[in-house]
């Protein structure tokens, strides 16, 4: 059966596509057949980056891979839709040929982003190395970093993991990415790490660490091209921050712990 990956989080500017796109072009380089869907009806970020990766398939002739990609119009998923849910279920459903489904959901909290919650397997939530962004996880205590109650985002998908596990009886593996952190040894950034491991137990989600803040990762966004790339050399740059960030792409990708997936060299 097709494993469907979800990148969710109810505030913008986490990386969700970011992660998305790198993830997507792993599994593609690893031999899987992959299909994405950009629920993002607003910004259409995923969609725009893999435009930009056709064009650039188009002036290099390189063959770089692309996924079977689908994105759903502001009208076709209007909220006063009363079939919006079957839209998706029935495109979720066509794409069961495909080893994996990759969905970059908005960075709000929508009906058609609270449907698709119920039907991942892996949800992947990016977060930055900041407190207004674990507020959405879980409002912490400002003395000893616990949490004190559920932030937004945690009620949402607390609700539709329940219809998740009525619906096979399985519990989705949810995974928290520490994003963007400072390369260096900061108080923010062990504080942050407690508080997340603090809410991890109580929310029941994994935390593993993410890409910290480079230039590269916004660079290729323009070509619509990814770390895993093997001609990145004749496109970009290699430098030392390059090959940095390409070790963080790889653990990321390892750590997530994806069925089928064998860690190799890209």
């Amino acid at each position: 059966m097709t494993h469907i990956v979800l990148f969710g989080n109810e505030k913008g500017g986490s990386g969700k596509t970011t992660y998305a796109i790198h993830t997507i072009i792993s599994l593609l380089n690893m031999g899987f057949k992959v299909a994405s869907i950009d629920l993002d009806e607003r910004q259409q970020s995923l969609s725009r980056y893999i435009e930009n990766r056709q064009k650039t398939i188009s002036q290099t002739g390189i063959n770089f891979p692309l996924p079977e990609h689908f994105q759903i119009s502001r009208n076709a998923s209007a909220e006063h839709s009363s079939d919006y849910e079957n839209m998706v279920l029935e495109l979720i459903e066509n794409l069961e040929n495909y080893d994996y489904l990759v969905i970059d959901a908005p960075g709000s909290n929508t009906k058609i982003s609270r449907f698709a919650h119920v039907y991942a397997d892996t949800v992947i939530t990016p977060i930055n190395s900041s407190f207004i962004d674990i507020d959405l996880l879980g409002k912490v205590d400002a003395n000893n970093l616990t949490m004190i109650s559920t932030g937004i985002y945690s009620n949402m998908y607390i609700e539709e993991r329940k219809k998740r596990q009525l619906l096979n009886k399985q519990t989705p593996d949810w995974i928290v990415v520490h994003s963007r952190y400072s390369l260096n040894e900061t108080l923010n950034r062990r504080s942050v790490d407690f508080a997340l491991r603090c809410i991890a137990k109580d929310l029941q989600f994994r935390t593993i660490k993410g890409f910290t803040d480079r230039t590269i990762f916004k660079d290729l966004f323009l070509q619509g091209l990814t770390l895993l790339d093997s001609e990145l050399t004749k496109q970009i740059k290699i430098t030392p921050s390059t090959i940095a960030a390409r070790q963080e792409v790889r653990s990321f990708l390892y750590t997530l712990k994806l069925p089928m997936v064998i860690p190799i060299e890209w």
